[in-house]
């Protein structure tokens, strides 16, 4: 397996390892699944972040649902705390089921009436699949700026970018929501490559400037996939 990269450690948390041992805030990584934080620098319009390396897939492969929970669970461990609460624009049964695995209180908002609910709880993560299909243009930094009343000042705001959608390409994206977060009072901390198919991660697999929707011919389904981090601006992270 991978030799694992540490992530920052969550205040409240255990301190973030030193290199070599265990990534994981509190559970360890599935067998044969590993990741590599700050393998390079993403130089964006803003202030440079490190991209991290996350590989997904197990070295004999798995099915697009197997690696779908274990990227949910790798958010949900990394970004929240036990007993936080983790909320999901998308109301992702995989996402729910790793927030319930590991001690965290699971919010789905798919309705406006679904907000009201968040008011009582300490939010820690707030998870989105991202392009919204039908969001207006204008309405980015709009999102951001809820994004920022909900989380709490040391809480992570997750979009998900799906290749497979128009406009889904981490270039395409970055250029759009970098400013608007900014915007809307939100800073964007880093850039997370996951891997999703069998394969050696080295820190020449990628650039920043790669396009995330070539696919892999013998599944079908994109051989990367982005995930954008952001945190409130003056905030804690920020």
């Amino acid at each position: 397996m991978t030799e694992p990269f540490a992530t920052p450690a969550h205040p409240g948390e255990s301190p973030q390892p030193r290199r070599g041992e265990q990534a994981s805030r509190d559970t360890p990584p599935p067998d044969g699944v590993a990741y590599r934080d700050f393998l390079r620098v993403d130089l964006t319009a803003g202030p440079p972040v490190p991209i991290s390396i996350w590989r997904a897939v197990g070295t004999d492969g798995d099915n697009e649902e197997t690696i779908h929970q274990r990227l949910a669970r790798r958010i949900v461990v990394t970004y929240s705390r036990r007993d936080g609460t983790v909320v999901d624009f998308d109301g992702d049964p995989g996402l729910r089921e790793a927030a319930a695995a590991t001690g965290r209180l699971y919010l789905p908002v798919t309705q406006p009436a679904d907000l009201a609910d968040i008011d009582a709880v300490q939010v820690d993560l707030v998870v989105l699949r991202w392009p919204r299909p039908h969001l207006a243009v204008e309405a980015g930094a709009d999102l951001f700026r809820a994004f920022r009343l909900v989380v709490t000042p040391d809480g992570f705001a997750v979009l998900i970018v799906d290749p497979t959608q128009d406009g889904g390409s981490y270039p395409e994206q970055a250029r759009r929501l970098i400013p608007e977060a900014r915007s809307g009072g939100m800073r964007y901390l880093q850039r997370i490559i996951v891997i999703t198919v069998p394969t050696a991660v080295t820190s020449g697999d990628t650039a920043p400037e790669d396009d995330t929707t070539s696919g892999d011919t013998e599944t079908g389904r994109p051989v990367r996939v982005d995930v954008l981090v952001f945190v409130v601006a003056g905030g804690r992270r920020g």
